[in-house]
Formats: C-alpha cells, sequence, structure tokens
C-alpha cells in the first residue's frame, strides 16, 4: 500500500533534509537539495498564500509528499521548483532559468517546464499529458502539488473554491487517468502511486465539495 500522506512541519534546516531516507546522499545531491529549497524561500520570502501562510511553504510541502511517495533527488528538486516560472515579471523568469541551467541537471529543467502553465491556460492539461509521456513523474508532481492544494483550500472564497474542486473531479482526475494508463503494465511502482494519489485526491476533493453544497 502507498504510503499515507500526512501534514508535517516545514523548517529549511539542514536536519530536516537530512531526515529519514534522506541520509546517504553525495555531496552533489545534498548541495543540489539544499539549493532546490532555498530557492523558494529565497524567492517567495515576501509573499503569502490566500490562506494567509508563507508561499514558500507550499512548495517545499509538494516536495515532501514527493519524498513520501519514494521521490528520487531529481523528483523532489523538481517538486521544489514547480511553481519558481509563474511570475508576471519576464526578466525574473529569465534570470531564474539562466540560474537553473547551471546549478540542475536537464530533467529538473524539463519537469519544471511541463509543470508551468503556459499564456494560454486552456492549453495546460493537454501540455501536462504530452510532457507525462516522456516522463511519467510530470503528473506525479502534479497531483502532489493538486493535493497539498486542496488541504489547504479554505484561502478560498467559496466560488472560487466550488471551480477548483470541480476542475479537480473533472479535466484535472480525467488527465491523470489518461497518464495512467501511460505506465499501466510498464512500472508496477509508478502505477502503485498514481493510484494512491488519485484515490486521495477524489476522497479530498469530494469532501470538501460537500462541505460546500451544504452551506449553500
Amino acid at each position: 500500500m502507498i504510503k499515507k500522506f500526512v501534514e508535517v512541519p516545514f523548517t529549511f534546516t539542514l536536519q530536516e533534509v537530512l531526515r529519514g531516507h534522506q541520509t546517504g546522499l553525495s555531496n552533489e545531491e545534498l548541495g543540489m537539495l539544499m539549493r532546490s529549497k532555498h530557492v523558494p524561500v529565497w524567492h517567495h520570502r515576501a509573499e503569502l498564500r490566500a490562506t494567509g501562510d508563507p508561499y514558500h511553504e507550499h512548495c517545499l510541502a509538494v516536495a515532501e509528499i514527493v519524498r513520501r511517495i519514494d521521490g528520487g533527488i531529481i523528483e523532489q528538486v523538481a517538486a521544489s521548483l514547480h511553481d519558481e516560472w509563474e511570475r508576471p515579471d519576464g526578466e525574473a523568469v529569465k534570470k531564474i532559468k539562466k540560474e537553473m541551467r547551471i546549478f540542475f541537471p536537464k530533467r529538473v529543467f524539463f519537469l519544471v517546464a511541463a509543470l508551468t502553465k503556459p499564456k494560454n491556460e486552456d492549453q495546460y492539461f493537454r501540455q501536462l499529458y504530452r510532457a507525462n509521456c516522456k516522463d511519467s513523474w510530470v503528473l506525479i508532481i502534479k497531483m502532489a502539488d493538486r493535493l497539498h492544494n486542496l488541504r489547504t483550500i479554505r484561502g478560498f472564497g467559496i466560488k472560487r473554491r466550488r471551480q477548483y474542486l470541480e476542475e479537480t473531479l473533472g479535466i484535472f482526475l480525467e488527465t491523470c487517468l489518461r497518464g495512467r494508463e501511460w505506465v499501466f503494465g510498464h512500472d508496477s511502482k509508478l502505477l502503485e502511486i498514481y493510484d494512491g494519489l488519485i484515490k486521495q485526491i477524489q476522497v479530498n476533493a469530494k469532501s470538501e465539495l460537500a462541505k460546500i453544497k451544504r452551506k449553500l
């Protein structure tokens, strides 16, 4: 059975990074992991989410979910950085991309690019699916992102919350199920991860939607 995802505190310290199976990392892996956690802490230092929580906590939370489902260092790094290109300041994005090309492997760059919403957001789910056909961790990281958003959805207004939940139970899960078909019969471990995430997202989204309907 896939590990249960639980809420954990996020502290940017070496002790936190080395906790659990993080021990035994090479100096290169440890440096990359630490750097990936520093980037959102620094870049989002003055930003708050709609919940009132520091924005960087979301980035680190997604990376922690990925770690708990046995994602490797590359997957955890990409999860920490998944929101870094979604900024209104084009010059800032160019600078971040330049730094990422220097400090992180090409696969991290690919994963973050795939997870970044295009200007035409209507194409986003198609982009996710196409990228996922090349790397099945694209949708896994996106599901970890969506799962954490569902757990912190209290910051949305009722209307926005309902739209988000209906999208989750609709096109989002449809895309994930299509991605699941891609790994079916090829990788039993990935299939287990997909099934665990899909189930938890469904349960959380349905529960939150039921709460809203009771209020209406």
